[in-house]
C-alpha cells in the first residue's frame, strides 16, 4: 500500500515517518521536526532537505538511501539505534549518536558536530 503527501498549505507540523519517502524528481524540504524509523530514497538529481532548527529524530530502522542526496542542515539530529545511510550529507548540525551508524555509501560531512555514545562503521 502506497501513502500519498498532499500539501496543501504552509505549516509547521512535525513529521512522522515508518515507511518510505521517496523523491523521484526534484527536491523535498522537511522544514520542520522529522521523526523517522523508515526509508528516505532520493534517486539520482534529488535532494531531500532536512532543516529542523530543533532536533530531527532518526531512530533504529532509519535508512537514507538512493542516488542523491539526503541532506542534514541546521539544528540538532539524533541518530537513535541502527541507522543506515548512502550519500548522506550533514552540514552545520549536531549529530547525538546513540547507536550504530553504518557508512554504506559516501557521507559529506560540514562543520557538523559528532557527540554520544555510539559507534560510526564504514
Amino acid at each position: 500500500m502506497e501513502a500519498v503527501i498532499i500539501r496543501t498549505s504552509t505549516g509547521t507540523a512535525p513529521f512522522y515517518n515508518t515507511g518510505l519517502v521517496q523523491v523521484q524528481s526534484g527536491n523535498l524540504t522537511f522544514p520542520n521536526v522529522v521523526t523517522n524509523s523508515g526509508t528516505f530514497n532520493a534517486v539520482a538529481g534529488s535532494t531531500i532537505y532536512f532543516l529542523a532548527t530543533t532536533t530531527n529524530r532518526f531512530n533504529s530502522g532509519t535508512v537514507f538511501s538512493g542516488q542523491g542526496v539526503n541532506r542534514i542542515t541546521g539544528g540538532v539530529s539524533s541518530f537513535d539505534g541502527a541507522i543506515q545511510s548512502a550519500n548522506l550529507e550533514l552540514n552545520g548540525t549536531v549529530v547525538n549518536l546513540e547507536g550504530t551508524y553504518t557508512l554504506a555509501g559516501s557521507l559529506n560531512w560540514i562543520a557538523a558536530t559528532l557527540r554520544g555514545n555510539g559507534t560510526v562503521t564504514v
